[in-house]
C-alpha cells in the first residue's frame, strides 16, 4: 500500500491571485495539491507535489514547496501500488499542460464556457480528475467547473 495525499493550501507571502480565489470560494486556503509519498526504497525518497500553478502543471518536491505555501488541509488516501504508479504515470505526463485561467473566470463568474478536453487545467480540475478517474468517486459536477470547496466537501464526505 502505498499514500498519496490531496492538500489545500495559501501561500505564505500575498498574492492577490489566492486573494481573489479565497474570497471567491469563502476559504482559508486558495490551492489544491497532489503530493505522492516516496517509498524509502525509492531513489528519489522524498515526496512530490504535483500540481496546476504558475502558468502549467508543474511538479515540486514536497519540502520546496512548503517553503513558501501555508499547508491548511491534508487527506492522506492509502491505494494499492498498481494504483499509485498508474496515478503517478498520468500525473507526469500532464506536466507542462498550460493552466485554464478562462476556466477561474467561469467558475467564479457561475459562467458556461467549452469544453476544454483536458488541453489545459486547474488545480481543483487535476485533483478532482484523480479522485474521479482512478479512485472511483462520484463527482457532481463537470471538472472543468469544479472549484476548490467542491473537492474538499467530496473529501468530507458531504
Amino acid at each position: 500500500m502505498r499514500k498519496i495525499v490531496i492538500g489545500f493550501s495559501t501561500p505564505k507571502k500575498f498574492r492577490v491571485a489566492s486573494s481573489l480565489i479565497r474570497c471567491f470560494e469563502n476559504s482559508e486556503y486558495s490551492h489544491i495539491y497532489i503530493k505522492m509519498e516516496a517509498s524509502s526504497k525509492s531513489k528519489l525518497p522524498f515526496a512530490k507535489v504535483f500540481q496546476a500553478s504558475h502558468g502549467d502543471v508543474n511538479a515540486v518536491a514536497f519540502d520546496v514547496f512548503k517553503e513558501k505555501n501555508k499547508i491548511i488541509h491534508e487527506y492522506e488516501i492509502e491505494i494499492e501500488d498498481n494504483k499509485y504508479f498508474e496515478i503517478a504515470t498520468w500525473l507526469w505526463f500532464q506536466l507542462g499542460k498550460p493552466y485554464g485561467f478562462m476556466q477561474l473566470v467561469a467558475i467564479a463568474f457561475k459562467s458556461s464556457m467549452g469544453q476544454n478536453n483536458d488541453s489545459r487545467f486547474i488545480c481543483s480540475e487535476l485533483a478532482g480528475m484523480i479522485l474521479r478517474d482512478n479512485l472511483g468517486y462520484d463527482l457532481s459536477k463537470s471538472l472543468d467547473y469544479i472549484g476548490l470547496n467542491d473537492i474538499k466537501n467530496i473529501l468530507d464526505g458531504d
